[in-house]
């Protein structure tokens, strides 16, 4: 959208009143939530150290295999070379879309198309298309009209707990994007997909050599510890004794799997993310030499941020990991608590007595009950209905519109708005008090 739209003049115009609540603000400081001083001084020291930045699009070869490290530990087996460093995931992604366009042009549009390909070198109908999920974070869309390209949707049913179904999914691959994105835990919706489920993606893609983007950015967010916290094993696990995937006739595609110290670490400013490429040693090869190229022309990566890397992501530094994660689920667990108290609304996909909420992430989706929405304030739009939250309660919301939750796409005519979890006790307390005063009128 281009310029200032009329709900953010609303949030401006309140936080020049006072008393204005950001409930989709997903600062971690803001919400008390710092990674432990010492990392950051261990990592500045030993960058002072040793100042070197070497020019290389990968990363440094030490930052690499803390990387590495980190990964095998949490369940996807990776190896340094199989590493590309970013200054974060909107860098990753940008990355990503170039090296697919490229890919597919150098092919002559005959990368999808199952094992028969395109024999005429003719481009396919999917050419220049991202498959990207809706609801989804409004930057996807952004990045991939950056990159030249088109969002392709596949829709996660809101009724069926946001996860992805097959049906749609394979509908839209026969399309032929140049990748599917994957994102769990999902963002806005929370929802975490089960090993079956991305093992069945898994293969609908093998099935058209359709790559996939498996977003793992909040993954360390899952209220279940106890399983591994990457979103899809390592590639070579579903293949048979002949390379095959589940005994078909398609091979394995190319997983890019992407995470960072962004969330992991609460560690946005050190702006260090990456990409781990799994596949055939060869698909994996050109893959990582490409990247390594494309990257080398921005040379986004930091020395410092190399160092955190070996820091943060330490044994050391375990334990601090882990306590992040287990506030972060204690704040979802009680938003979602809290939600669920307030009469007119409901939060789809949301169970507070699973473990972890019965799922994770961040934000979360909640819905209103369209009859009272009509009689407080007059109407069903998502936005109107924010403004006048903001205006008169001092509560900001972000409409379901921003994230592709409209009514053509629901079905129902209740709105949909996105909050995030990232609140201290004090200030939820208060914004569910506001929130049950605006709807009881």
């Amino acid at each position: 959208m281009n310029g200032i739209t009329e709900l953010e003049r609303a949030r401006r115009s309140r936080e020049e009143r006072g008393g204005c609540i950001n409930m989709v603000n997903s600062d971690f400081r803001a919400a008390g939530l710092l990674f432990p001083e010492q990392f950051y001084r261990e990592a500045w020291d030993r960058w002072r150290a040793d100042p070197a930045c070497p020019p290389t699009g990968r990363g440094s070869p030490e930052a690499r295999r803390a990387v590495a490290a980190f990964l095998s530990g949490d369940g996807l087996e990776t190896r340094a070379e199989e590493l590309i460093l970013t200054a974060g995931s909107s860098i990753s992604y940008s990355l990503l879309f170039a090296f697919l366009k490229g890919r597919r042009e150098r092919s002559g549009g005959a990368l999808g198309g199952g094992a028969g390909g395109n024999p005429e070198g003719a481009p396919a109908p999917g050419d220049g298309t991202i498959a990207l999920p809706r609801p989804g974070y409004p930057l996807f869309e952004e990045l991939v009209h950056a990159a030249g390209l088109s969002p392709l949707w596949y829709t996660l049913d809101p009724a069926g707990g946001f996860i992805p179904d097959p049906p749609a999914v394979r509908a839209v691959l026969e399309q032929n994007p140049l990748a599917l994105v994957l994102v769990s835990p999902n963002n806005p919706s929370g929802a975490v997909y089960g090993r079956e489920v991305l093992k069945n993606l898994l293969l609908l893609c093998s099935e058209r050599g359709i790559p996939i983007i498996s977003d793992e950015v909040f993954s360390s967010f899952r209220g279940d510890s106890g399983q591994d916290r990457s979103l899809l094993p390592r590639p070579a696990a579903l293949l048979d004794r002949n390379g095959k995937a589940g005994g078909g006739s398609s091979r394995i595609p190319l997983v890019f799997s992407l995470n960072g110290l962004s969330k992991l670490c609460a560690a946005p400013e050190v702006k260090l993310g990456w990409i781990a490429v799994h596949g055939s040693t060869e698909a994996v090869r050109e893959a990582v030499e490409t990247l390594d190229t494309l990257h080398d022309t921005y040379l986004t990566l930091s020395g410092f941020a190399g160092k955190a890397a070996e820091i943060f992501l330490s044994p050391a530094a375990a334990s601090a990991r882990g306590e992040l994660a287990r506030r972060v689920d204690t704040m979802r667990c009680a938003l979602l608590e809290g939600l669920l108290q307030v009469k007119g609304l409901s939060v789809p996909g949301g169970n507070p007595a699973a473990a972890g909420g019965g799922s994770g992430g961040i934000h979360r989706i909640v819905q209103l009950d369209g009859n009272l929405c009509a009689e407080r304030f007059g109407t069903l739009d998502d936005e109107r209905i924010a403004r006048k939250l903001v205006s008169e309660q001092g509560v900001y919301l972000h409409p379901g519109y921003l994230y592709g939750l409209d009514r053509s796409v629901t079905g129902t005519a209740d709105p949909f708005f996105v909050i995030t979890c990232l609140h201290a006790p004090h200030v939820l307390e208060e914004c569910l008090r506001r929130l049950t005063q605006a709807l009881r009128g």
